[in-house]
């Protein structure tokens, strides 16, 4: 069985944590849920700015028309 260097224990972490020397630790996987957290808040953002594009183009083309 192939042990894999990356993988901590949660023992390991928490000792890792309260440590002086060390001043943090992530996980792969944690930090790509928090990534992914933040892209679909940047989605929603993104829509808003649409919005935002369209009434601003009509307030600015309508009274030329």
């Amino acid at each position: 069985m192939v042990k894999h260097f990356w993988k901590i224990s949660l023992e390991s972490k928490e000792r890792y944590r309260e440590s002086d020397v060390v001043s943090g630790i992530d996980g792969r996987h944690e930090r790509i849920e928090q990534s992914e957290e933040l892209m679909e808040s940047f989605g929603s953002l993104i829509y808003i700015y649409v919005l935002f594009g369209v009434i601003l183009c009509f307030a600015i083309i309508y009274p030329v028309l």
